[in-house]
């Protein structure tokens, strides 16, 4: 073995130092960004959950708003001129 082969203890506590911040530093960035997935995905259920509300209203609407309409179109009067069947039988 030459000089450069000789290894201390200390050299091998130095690098085994090294490779213990080194892998601490990494788990630190793991557990960061689960939390950060975690966050997205609860951002992500309340936007699902805000669609799906949206959709059940427009869905009520597509449905009461003709039935609506079909009711008082008698009364509303949208640019139908003339009267309604009962009061052209009257005259």
């Amino acid at each position: 073995m030459g000089d450069g082969d000789h290894v201390s203890h200390s050299d091998i506590y130095r690098a085994l130092g090294i490779l213990e911040g080194k892998l601490d530093a990494v788990s630190q960035t793991l557990i960061q960004k689960q939390s950060d997935m975690a966050a997205a995905f609860d951002r992500i259920r309340a936007l699902e959950s805000a669609v799906a509300k949206g959709m059940g209203v427009a869905l009520a609407c597509s449905i009461v708003i003709p039935i609506l309409v079909t009711a008082l179109a008698p009364r509303l009067h949208l640019g139908n001129t003339s009267p309604p069947p009962a009061a052209a039988q009257e005259r």
